[in-house]
């Protein structure tokens, strides 16, 4: 076998099982949400992500820098598609795949055990795959640039066609729901004073803004208006506590559990936007038809 060939094969072999493992994760999360069993797809995701774990592992040994970064831009944004994926899933789960941000964030602060456990249960994490370590939890805020990343080579593959500076694009109104859901994860979940949650967004968001040269201007518009008071709620009291009616508002109205539900099911509407692997194609007698 030629070394081009041994490449070919083994980016074959690394785009058929990174799709698997993400499309399985995602159905066990999909079963999770819907209260089915998930005892099958646990068994499988598990298996196949440490499959994809071995060949990606592989890939590096067997391949120099330079043959790797001829991915392709589909392969790419698979790659950041199980990575996002998996920091999503076990962001507050028992598992070493989550070990990609270790750093303790800044953000994070001590919460009651009676509220940690009340939102794991409306978000349906079972209760034996919990953090313990609350601490430990990865915020959405931390998964903040990831997301970027993965919006951003989702983009650079074809796979979306609208650009992040698009305010009526539906990727646009994604990273907005994801902010504002950020925002409102950091009060309930990490019990943060509002204005102290209000101060922190706009200093990420004018540093990704900085990161990404104005790409999220129009996103930032429209999610500085939503979480921002009403004007006529402002001079009403203290600017905590009109922030604090604001936000347990908001909490009332763009619920947690519908944010899970609808950031799976976009990860699954990305990873359907891609290519189809090869060897699915031959899996499925696609490629014999087509």
């Amino acid at each position: 076998m030629t070394p081009e060939t041994e490449l070919h094969t083994n980016m074959m072999i690394l785009d058929y099982t990174c799709c698997k493992a993400t499309h399985e994760l995602l159905l066990r999360r999909i079963a999770e949400l819907s209260d089915r069993s998930t005892a099958a797809h646990k068994e499988s995701s598990d298996s196949l992500l440490s499959i994809f774990d071995s060949c990606e592992t592989l890939m590096k040994a067997k391949h120099n820098t330079r043959e790797a970064s001829s991915l392709s831009r589909d392969i790419q944004a698979k790659l950041q598609l199980n990575t996002f994926t998996r920091l999503f899933f076990y962001r507050a789960r028992q598992s070493g795949r989550n070990s990609h941000h270790t750093t303790p964030s800044k953000t994070r602060r001590s919460f009651s055990a009676t509220d940690y456990a009340a939102i794991l249960d409306i978000l349906k994490i079972p209760r034996i795959d919990r953090l313990e370590d609350r601490s430990s939890v990865v915020s959405l805020i931390d998964l903040f640039p990831d997301f970027l990343s993965l919006c951003s080579a989702m983009s650079a593959s074809g796979a979306l066609s609208s650009s992040l500076s698009s305010s009526s694009s539906s990727l646009g109104d994604l990273l907005g729901k994801y902010l504002l859901q950020s925002a409102l994860e950091q009060y309930t979940l990490f019990n943060r004073e509002a204005t102290e949650v209000m101060e922190e967004m706009l200093t990420i968001i004018e540093e990704e803004e900085e990161e990404e040269e104005g790409e999220l201007t129009a996103v930032t518009a429209q999610y500085l208006d939503l979480l921002s008071p009403p004007p006529t709620s402002r001079g009403r009291g203290k600017k905590e506590v009109v922030l604090k009616a604001h936000f347990n508002h908001l909490a009332q109205h763009f619920p947690a559990f519908e944010f899970e539900c609808m950031m799976t099911m976009q990860l699954q509407d990305f990873l359907f936007k891609l290519e189809t692997p090869i060897l699915v194609k031959l899996e499925t007698g696609e490629a014999l038809t087509s």
